[in-house]
């Protein structure tokens, strides 16, 4: 569930990155370039350690259920 939310966001930020890096835009400072690097790596982070925190939470329950 977590997966439909996050992949569109993270492909339009990742897509957002790529043409920023390949269109040199002198308009456009080379800090904003580092930060939207920064915050795209941030959500990724969040994203990964989200979906491990529901695995570990689906491992759990499984096996509670099967004690029970």
């Amino acid at each position: 569930m977590l997966q439909i939310f996050w992949k569109p966001f993270l492909t339009n930020l990742v897509s957002c990155l790529m043409s920023m890096l390949r269109n040199s835009n002198p308009l456009l400072p080379l800090r904003l370039g580092v930060l939207m690097f920064r915050i795209m790596i941030l959500l990724i982070l969040v994203c990964i350690k989200t979906m491990l925190i529901w695995l570990i939470w689906g491992e759990i329950m499984m096996r509670v259920m099967i004690i029970n």
